[in-house]
């Protein structure tokens, strides 16, 4: 068997290159195996968008505070019985309206036209302190009476601490004292002066409102 394989050498030596060129022999270098390509990285996962926030629902817009309205005043009415502040001759509806003035009364005098009567006379407003106020009214283009109510057509208390005359109703009666029965009155066609008096507040104010009417022909 060694003769064999030396003689397979020489062989190989005699039928090779000369021997002026050195032989190599490069043995087959395995390739390294690949490098496996790195596993993929899992990408993350999408991000819920949070749900939107819902617009704060609007506030209501708060109601307009409604402005007092501002009443206009005529002129202060005379402070004068013999003297009363004269508004005209009635033959439609009327307003009495004022702010007590000096000494707290007013006289106010009108006349109602022919042919027609005055059925009512309302208590429309009344401002004041003192919740009452006394109200007189006399047949005359003065007023004479003073406080004699035997004189006067209609007298007594209003305004919201009276036991009849409080706003919006009618305080044309007459009574033969403050305890006794009321009797409905009506002012025919004349000269009458009405004195309306507040003796405890300052600023105190009234409304009256005359209702006209036409007679029957």
């Amino acid at each position: 068997m060694r003769r064999f394989i030396v003689l397979t050498i020489l062989l190989f030596t005699a039928c090779g290159p000369s021997t002026n060129e050195t032989v190599i022999l490069i043995s087959d270098t395995p390739i390294p195996p690949s490098t496996p390509l790195p596993a993929s990285t899992a990408l993350p996962a999408a991000t819920s968008i949070p749900p939107s926030t819902p617009l704060p629902a609007s506030t209501a817009l708060p109601a307009p505070t409604a402005v007092p309205i501002q009443k206009i005043f005529p002129d202060d009415y005379s402070d004068n019985p013999y003297d009363p502040s004269i508004i005209g001759i009635l033959d439609k509806d009327t307003t009495i309206s004022n702010i007590f003035g000096d000494n707290n009364r007013d006289y106010v005098g009108f006349t109602v036209k022919e042919n027609f009567f005055v059925e009512a006379i309302n208590l429309i407003d009344y401002y004041g302190q003192d919740k009452i106020a006394f109200f007189a009214i006399q047949k005359n283009d003065k007023f004479t009476a003073e406080d004699d109510i035997t004189k006067m057509l209609s007298y007594g208390h209003f305004g919201p601490e009276s036991n009849y005359n409080k706003v919006g109703q009618n305080i044309l009666y007459y009574s033969k004292n403050m305890d006794s029965n009321r009797d409905k009155v009506v002012l025919d066609s004349g000269d009458y002066v009405m004195r309306i008096q507040q003796g405890n507040s300052e600023n105190a104010s009234y409304e009256f409102k005359l209702i006209i009417r036409a007679k029957n022909k």
